[in-house]
């Protein structure tokens, strides 16, 4: 099972394909995050990232399934 880990002091996420060998999906870990949502009633997490910080627009750049990923969120 996947492992996202978001990181909102950072604004940042990392998705690892295994946590314990530290192997990470690099396709799939964010900068300039504004939040992690859960999507289509509960089937997706949706990774939210800042596009233009002058207008606060965000755009949705990854969901990934949530019965294949676990997520944490950190205070880092």
């Amino acid at each position: 099972m996947q492992t996202l880990i978001f990181r909102t002091k950072s604004k940042t996420t990392t998705l690892y394909n295994d946590l314990l060998t530290g192997e990470v999906i690099k396709d799939f870990s964010f900068d300039n995050v504004t939040t992690v949502t859960i999507r289509d009633t509960g089937t997706y997490y949706e990774i939210m990232r800042q596009v233009s910080p002058t207008t606060n627009t965000t755009v949705p750049v990854a969901r990934l399934p949530i019965s294949m990923t676990n997520m944490l969120i950190t205070n880092d």
